[in-house]
């Protein structure tokens, strides 16, 4: 475990008697199934529709579900937007902290998005991406309330690798240029820069330049970026 603490250490998850085991596993399937199913169809419509266009009780018919049960799982419409937050932390940890010898983060990140992009099923992924989050003040601040989880999560694990107590200021710098690589690659302006390039067919090279320049600049740094011309008064 990332954290360092396994489940049996615990306790949780240790097997129970009889019955009550049996009872409790399927009530822990049929919620996590819920939950699916309620993911996919607020993906789904999202994608469709855009944001602006989906209700709450629209989601909850896509899912089979009442809107009471609904909100068992997710407070807010916004939620729903984010419905896999917790996968995609996972797998930027795993990414980072399963890099192979000799493989620095920035690499194993950025390595990441472009196998992702060639994965890519939907040629307009990042329009997709801009559809289903919309223009909602009350998505945007989820989202960066999501980033600023992100980078805090990354930062942890940085420091670990560090034997750092606390994230040192230069760990939680890299922790936010990583996690801002990704940010950036699903950003409006990543979109716009998308749209003037692509082709007809596809939006993939326009984002694999995007995301290798972005990615070179990371690892260039900061030291003479933005530098006036002149000498210094």
């Amino acid at each position: 475990m990332l954290a360092g603490v396994t489940l049996a250490e615990t306790g949780i998850g240790e097997p129970q008697a009889g019955s009550e085991a049996l009872s409790i596993g399927k009530r822990e399937r049929r919620k996590r199934e819920t939950r699916e199913a309620i993911v996919a169809a607020a993906e789904r419509l999202f994608a469709e529709r855009g944001y602006d266009g989906v209700t709450v009780a629209d989601i909850a018919a896509g899912a089979g579900v009442s809107v009471k049960t609904l909100f068992v799982h997710f407070h807010s419409k916004e939620d729903l937007v984010l419905g896999n937050e917790e996968k995609l932390l996972a797998r930027l940890l795993a990414i980072v902290h399963e890099r192979a010898p000799g493989q620095t983060p920035l690499g194993a990140v950025t390595e990441a998005l472009l196998a992702a992009l060639e994965g890519e099923e939907d040629p307009r992924g990042l329009e997709s991406f801009h559809r289903t989050v919309g223009s909602s003040p009350a998505v945007a601040s989820r989202l960066r309330r999501m980033w600023e989880q992100y980078e805090n999560e990354m930062a942890a694990l940085l420091g670990a690798e560090r034997n750092e107590a606390v994230p040192c200021p230069e760990t939680c710098l890299v922790a936010a240029q990583l996690i801002a690589l990704v940010r950036i690659t699903t950003s409006p302006e990543a979109l716009a820069f998308v749209r003037e390039r692509r082709s007809a067919a596809t939006e993939a090279p326009a984002l694999r330049e995007w995301i290798e320049r972005s990615a070179a600049q990371l690892g260039e740094g900061l030291a003479e970026w933005g530098r006036r011309p002149g000498a210094p008064s």
